[in-house]
């Protein structure tokens, strides 16, 4: 995975506070005194055992890698492509 985040340009227009390939990205925001965190994950071996199971995982980790950099989860995306179990 770090191959292909080294492909990308993480601090364009030097927004970046802290680039992917962590817990989470974090990048400021034009004119405000906040910022962004920004993380996806999901463990394949969980999903692919039980999908219920594996998509609750999915939100655990995520909200976990969010705190970690110390932001607060506020919203999360329905995004989650996994076949109806």
């Amino acid at each position: 995975r770090r191959w292909i985040w080294e492909q990308y340009d993480h601090t364009v227009m030097g927004d970046t506070v802290i680039a992917p390939g962590g817990d989470a990205a974090l990048v400021r925001i034009h004119g405000a005194n906040r910022g962004l965190a920004i993380t996806t994950d999901v463990t394949p071996r969980y999903v692919l055992a039980d999908p219920k199971e594996g998509g609750k995982q999915a939100v655990a980790e995520t909200y976990r890698n969010i705190c970690a950099v110390g932001a607060a989860p506020l919203a999360i995306t329905d995004c989650l492509n996994f076949g109806n179990p």
